[in-house]
């Protein structure tokens, strides 16, 4: 058993791919974790780098699709063979700039679990209003709305109650924003880290575009089908 499982799933970008998992292994100074990888049908050498590193231990599950079947099927399948009391979903376009930022993952959500379900480093500023909580010289922002999907930590507790990701086709995808609004039915709130600036990097842009549309397809009721889709 491990205290930690950091899943990424892994869909073309070979180059931050590697970035992502060595930036990992070699700045991360909390150890207690396993690494679980997900070539996600890609069309460049990802399964070879991923091949490469499993053979060498670098990471410690690898699991291949032959075809593309989306974040969520990724994840579903990593979390299906993991082993950490905490879970944590880490996109293949993220390094780590911090070595604490595990190790103030874990003790913040500790201090916080009865108030959060899900926890995250990095933050888009949507307009969310949050309110900062400090316990112990621990500090936790929480919102009545979602996190940025690229660093998501969570419980096993929180996994078992809500179950896996939704695997629905979305066109803008966002299955990250469809689990931060079902894990409020634990009667909890998502939550991040409010000094975590620096603490990871995500070296691919965010598309401003297409969460624009998304926002439009919401509010106008044409999302509503993927989300409530059984």
């Amino acid at each position: 058993m491990v205290e930690v499982s950091i899943i990424i799933p892994c869909y073309g970008r070979s180059g931050a791919t590697r970035e992502c998992i060595t930036s990992v292994n070699t700045l991360t100074e909390f150890k207690d974790y396993e690494l679980i990888c997900i070539n996600d049908g890609s069309l460049d050498d990802t399964k070879d780098l991923l091949n490469t590193f499993i053979t060498r231990k670098t990471i410690h599950k690898f699991i291949n699709h032959e075809y593309n079947q989306g974040v969520a099927k990724s994840m579903n399948d990593g979390l299906a063979i993991s082993e950490g009391d905490y879970l944590l979903k880490l996109d293949n376009d993220v390094k780590v700039i911090d070595p604490t930022w595990l190790s103030k993952l874990i003790s913040t959500y500790k201090v916080f679990e009865d108030k959060v379900s899900l926890l995250g480093i990095i933050v888009e500023d949507w307009g969310i209003h949050t309110k900062i909580h400090t316990n112990n010289d621990c500090s936790i922002g929480l919102s009545h709305r979602e996190i940025n999907g690229a660093c998501m930590f969570f419980s096993r507790k929180i996994y078992n109650q809500i179950g896996g990701f939704k695997e629905f086709s979305h066109p803008y995808g966002y299955e990250d924003l469809e689990y931060c609004t079902r894990s409020r039915r634990t009667r909890k709130l998502c939550g991040f880290i409010p000094d975590s600036q620096g603490m990871l990097q995500q070296m691919t842009e965010f598309d401003t575009e297409e969460y624009e549309q998304w926002k439009r397809d919401s509010s106008s009721g044409n999302s509503g089908e993927y989300y409530h889709r059984k």
